[in-house]
Formats: C-alpha cells, structure tokens, sequence
C-alpha cells in the first residue's frame, strides 16, 4: 500500500473513553482561578534567578536565628533572646514579598547591632527592598562592591502582584510556626548555651 493508498483510521475508544474528547488540542492551557492558601511561607533571602516584589508597607521587626547546618530559620521570643549569646541572633526587618507566581515569602533584613554598625551587604539588601516595591527585579551578588546587583525583569511592567491579606500573626505563624522559640528548655536555646 503506497502512502496515497492510506486510509486514516479513526481514533478508537477505550473502554467508554473518547479519547477525541479527553486529549489535550492545545500544548498549554491558561487554567481555572483558584484561590490559594499555603499551609506555610518560606522565610529566606530570594534566590538569584528569582524575580520578586515587596509590600510598599508591610514588614515585621523580630529576632531570628539561622542555623546555617540545619539551613533552618527560628524565630526567637523576646522572653528567650536575652538568653542567648548577641552574636548567634540577628534582630531583621521581614519584608512581606512574592515571586512572580505570586507566592509569599518573607525577606529578613538585618538590621544595625547594638554599637549602630551595620555592614554593607545588608544595607544593599534594603536598598534591593526599595527598588522591588516599584517593579519585578532579582538581586545578583556582587563581591567587588560589597553588595548587590539589582536587574529589573524586562517583560512584566504591567504585572502588578497579588497580596495575601493576612496578618502579621498569621504571616509568622505560616513562617515560623515550627521553628518559633519561645522557650529556654528549646533544644536549641540549650546547644546554643553549650548545654548539649
């Protein structure tokens, strides 16, 4: 049978199953709304290839505590911050943001220590803060400058991102609701304190 001579042959049902019917036409589809709740945010600095926004208002002050081995974040209580060595905590600004699939995260800031320093990594990090409040950007780590880099995105000047709109209760609690410590029996306020 030459190519001309083939017939095309229907496409054949399975069990009751049209496949006509259940196959995709298109290679991409735009998809339902749906309303999203996380069970939880990450609380972290953004990625490199991330493009992200800030709330013009909202940011918390806290305490927090990074355990680098772990790659955890806690969030210290105020009855339990005094209690641990100044160095292992930083006191933050965290800065309610989203990436462009609009998930939130928030985006601690460390803020000056006791003796008012403040090093220059972290004052980029505010300025990048400033900058994502106005449009989608991603920050880029530059050594020679101490600092960043802020690359604004190219194609998403009318995308404006969609806030949650919970509280800052609800916003650590997403974030820190398993890594909060509030009490000086934590197993890391006593590893911290040289007591494990």
């Amino acid at each position: 049978m030459t190519k001309k001579e083939e017939v095309k042959k229907p496409i054949p049902k399975v069990k009751g199953i049209n496949l006509e019917d259940a196959l995709p036409k298109e290679p991409a589809r735009a998809g339902a709304s749906v309303d999203k709740d996380p069970t939880r945010i990450m609380a972290r600095r953004p990625a490199f290839d991330m493009f992200f926004r800030a709330h013009p208002e909202r940011k918390i002050m806290a305490d927090i505590y990074e355990d680098r081995d772990e790659n955890k974040t806690y969030l210290i209580g105020q009855k339990v911050v005094d209690h641990l060595p100044v160095r292992m905590t930083k006191r933050v600004d965290l800065y309610l943001c989203v990436n462009r699939r609009n998930v939130p995260f928030l985006f601690p800031v460390p803020l000056a220590d006791v003796q008012g320093r403040r090093n220059t990594w972290y004052e980029s990090m505010e300025d990048v803060v400033i900058a994502a409040r106005e449009q989608w950007i991603r920050m880029e780590s530059e050594t020679a400058i101490g600092g960043y880099n802020i690359i604004p995105a190219r194609n998403y000047g009318d995308v404006e991102p969609e806030w949650p709109e919970w509280s800052d209760e609800v916003l650590l609690a997403k974030a820190f609701g398993r890594s909060y410590i509030n009490s000086l029996d934590h197993v890391v306020v006593k590893r911290l304190n040289g007591e494990l």
